[in-house]
């Protein structure tokens, strides 16, 4: 397992509307962690994105995934739901205040299967055993060395495959960052070669946004 720490965060009620798919947040401590609530807001806007990141990893009840810069846990909450109670989710970021949003979430919805890690990716500790896959979706751009991260990421997922999904460095930006932050395609799949990695199984979903798994050769 993931050497790491959350935190736990008292809650009083609030009132916060809900996100289609997810449970509600009403119940939960809001007011703590303003940044994270908007945080999670901007991530349940790429929903309709998320069923192919699990398809593509073949994630399935029982699985164990790893949700890398997992951030206030909006995939992390989804991927609970599709591993089930007999799965495990392993939500990472080195956002401390996010991490403890998400944690107070998955304790007041009773999803005992998300894991909360604060910790670096490019600094992973390595899992006790093999994931299903990992995703990490709209990180990538952040991290400033992209293949040696990957490398590493490789070795502490033990060779699990890595999905990558990005905002299209050619798409019009009117979501997302602006296109001197993204990464284009040939970008990252020069920095999964140098990785050691091998590209495959890209995808196109909108034109703002793309997916490409990163894989130990066989």
């Amino acid at each position: 397992m993931i050497a790491g720490h959350g935190r736990q965060g008292s809650r009083r009620p609030g009132c916060h509307s809900p996100v289609a798919g997810l449970p509600s947040t009403q119940g939960a401590d809001m007011s703590e962690h303003p940044d994270p609530l908007r945080l999670f807001a901007r991530q349940a806007l790429r929903t309709a994105l998320v069923p192919a990141w699990f398809e593509a990893l073949d994630l399935k009840e029982g699985d164990t995934v790893v949700d890398l810069g997992c951030g206030a846990g909006y995939v992390s909450l989804r991927a609970a739901t599709a591993v089930g109670n007999a799965g495990t989710v392993h939500a990472v970021d080195s956002n401390t205040e996010a991490v403890a949003f998400l944690e107070d979430l998955a304790k007041l919805h009773g999803l005992d299967q998300i894991r909360c890690h604060v910790q670096s990716i490019p600094e992973l500790v390595p899992l006790s055993e093999r994931p299903r896959g990992a995703l990490l979706t709209m990180v990538l751009h952040h991290l400033p060395e992209p293949a040696a991260a990957l490398a590493h990421l490789a070795e502490a997922l033990h060779g699990a495959p890595i999905l990558i999904a990005e905002f299209d460095a050619t798409g019009p930006c009117r979501v997302g960052p602006g296109r001197e932050m993204r990464v284009s395609r040939s970008g990252v799949e020069a920095a999964i070669e140098e990785a050691g990695l091998v590209a495959h199984g890209f995808q196109q979903q909108t034109e703002e946004h793309w997916f490409v798994l990163a894989s130990a050769p066989e």
